[in-house]
């Protein structure tokens, strides 16, 4: 499947909140796509959805800190995750 079809469909598990997140393990393996969109979305829905699950999240997020392409994007689903992303993101910074 290309690209707009993996964004598309990581799109439409974001919207489902608390109930995507036995399809959490999914979406952190779609931040290493190939295709920095597809990144971007997996990103934004980590975002929405792993409030529920931080301790699983929050490490993968912090890994993808490292992308560049993705490093806003990545901040905010920290700082959205409330606590335990916002100390993460701090630890990250003082480390740089």
């Amino acid at each position: 499947e290309d690209p707009e079809q993996r964004r598309s469909a990581l799109s439409m598990l974001g919207t489902h909140g608390a109930k995507s997140v036995s399809l959490l393990p999914d979406v952190i393996e779609a931040l290493k796509d190939s295709d920095a969109v597809v990144r971007e979305e997996a990103t934004s829905d980590l975002g929405r959805i792993a409030y529920c699950a931080p301790d699983e999240a929050v490490p993968h997020l912090v890994k993808a800190l490292e992308d560049p392409s993705i490093r806003g994007p990545v901040t905010a689903a920290l700082e959205a995750i409330g606590q335990p992303g916002e100390a993460a993101l701090a630890e990250w910074k003082h480390r740089r």
